[in-house]
């Protein structure tokens, strides 16, 4: 959750009757409802701005017509190194933002020995994004167009490994879709743990 430091907002109970810039089902939105949760406060104390993609929520702030903005990296290292913004909150203790690998059950059924031989490749490649984040940036910056410099920040808060998909990471994605529910992005309940693979793949 960036800010403008003009704005001199220094908790996020200061958000409050504010408007924030967010997407509808960004990792940041979620990210901003369990925060505004944990600080006692709900969804309906804000009033949302949606925007498109980062860069329009970056203008937002910057222009003053919102006064918070939910940013993800590498947009987040690249915000919090312009002049004049802040990070007002992020995610540690309340997401772990985590990605995953989707399959139908068939092909993974059918597939077993190429999927572990795939996670085997994997974790070779993560242990090196790992070990060498100034790498890893100089090889995606010309992919995203972002610099370096700030892809490296970004890459060095990453965690690049594969787990197994376990009960408490069931819990959390359970919490994220309710989530979801609550501000109307999803229109039923959704019971994650019916969208497990019954067994790991992992090497």
């Amino acid at each position: 959750l960036v800010v403008r430091q003009q704005d001199t907002l220094t908790h996020v109970q200061d958000l409050k009757g504010k408007r924030v810039a967010t997407g509808r089902g960004w990792n940041a939105q979620y990210l901003l409802a369990v925060a505004l949760q944990q600080a006692g406060l709900s969804y309906q104390d804000i009033t949302p701005a949606y925007v498109n993609n980062a860069a329009d929520a970056i203008a937002a702030l910057q222009s003053g017509s919102v006064q918070a903005a939910t940013l993800w990296d590498p947009f987040l290292a690249a915000a919090e190194r312009q002049p004049g913004l802040k990070n007002l909150r992020d995610g540690t203790g309340l997401t772990n933002n985590r990605t995953f690998y989707l399959s139908t059950a068939h092909f993974a059924d059918s597939n077993k020995a190429l999927l572990r031989t795939f996670f085997s490749e994997l974790a070779k490649a993560s242990q090196w994004a790992n070990d060498k984040p100034a790498d890893v940036a100089a090889l995606l910056a010309p992919q995203l167009g972002i610099n370096a410099d700030v892809l490296e920040v970004a890459s060095q808060r990453r965690n690049y490994n594969a787990v197994p998909v376990t009960p408490e990471i069931v819990a959390e994605q359970q919490k994220l879709a309710d989530t979801f529910q609550g501000l109307g992005l999803i229109p039923r309940k959704l019971n994650v743990a019916e969208a497990v693979y019954p067994a790991s793949v992992l090497p």
